[in-house]
């Protein structure tokens, strides 16, 4: 019974010694496992970093570009506003342009037309003056 019992007992310690040896070479596997996924998350949070950076980055450029869109809208409203100003202005002076020629050219062609009347009255009392000359008496 002894040796039976020493077989068992060294059977059971091979198993022993085996399971072991399983568990061992298993709690090396899964550090190197672990040591690989630490590896992973801590390339992933660099990587994350660098994103958070960049984003930062393009939140601040972007910010930028959006002012300076609101400005040139701003500035184009404002050109917009001098522009139908300007526009106005020329209207105005092109109006009062032609009034001014239109007042010119009345009082111009008034004194024209008086001038006229003037030299049309010398010229029909001279006229009838002509066509009616008494004959001189002659003297004896």
């Amino acid at each position: 019974k002894k040796q039976e019992h020493d077989e068992q007992e060294n059977c059971k310690k091979a198993s022993i010694d085996s399971v072991s040896s399983e568990i061992q070479q298993l709690s090396r596997e899964f550090e190197a496992e672990l040591k690989k996924k630490e590896d992973e998350i801590e390339e992933m949070q660099l990587r994350l970093e660098k994103q958070k950076t960049r984003r930062k980055e393009l939140e601040k450029h972007f910010q930028k570009v959006d002012k300076n869109n609101f400005e040139k809208q701003q500035e184009e409203n404002a050109l917009k506003a001098v522009l139908e100003l300007e526009k106005k202005a020329m209207a105005l002076l092109d109006n009062g342009a032609t009034q001014m020629q239109k007042l010119y050219r009345g009082v111009r062609d008034r004194k024209l037309v008086k001038k006229l009347k003037a030299k049309s009255k010398k010229k029909r009392g001279k006229k009838k003056g002509k066509g009616v000359k008494a004959p001189k008496a002659k003297k004896k």
